[in-house]
């Protein structure tokens, strides 16, 4: 199995707290380059606070909720967008240092940093004369 399809095998369960609802799945890229992974998750219009990260077991996890916004002082008329749940579920290589995976989230996109371990990295040696 390609690196690829082992880090974007889909899903064979939900969580308990999601199961019977409807549930999406961000658009995600995946890039690779000598020092990292960089997972970058497409979540326009959520809030930082909604979306959780977690790292467990070599599996990667990020999950949220879409909302309707609630307007102060406003009365809702007609809503044509529902609250909808998201999750996507990555499996990690093991060549990865999980203890620095790092996260961000600006303009709708929530960007996944994945050290790889040093071990692995490609680096270049040095040639002694003699």
């Amino acid at each position: 199995m390609s690196r690829k399809h082992e880090m974007t095998r889909p899903e064979e369960q939900l969580p308990s707290n999601l199961r019977g609802r409807l549930v999406a799945a961000p658009p995600v890229d995946i890039y690779e380059n000598d020092e990292e992974y960089v997972l970058e998750a497409d979540v326009p219009g959520v809030a930082q606070d909604r979306v959780t990260l977690r790292l467990e077991n070599g599996e990667l996890a990020f999950e949220g909720q879409w909302s309707v916004p609630e307007i102060e002082g406003a009365t809702v008329i007609a809503a044509e967008f529902r609250p909808v749940d998201f999750r996507r579920t990555f499996i990690l290589p093991d060549t990865v240092d999980g203890d620095k995976v790092s996260a961000s989230l600006k303009d709708g996109v929530l960007t996944v940093r994945i050290p790889k371990i040093a071990s692995v990295r490609p680096r270049s040696i040095e040639i002694r004369a003699g």
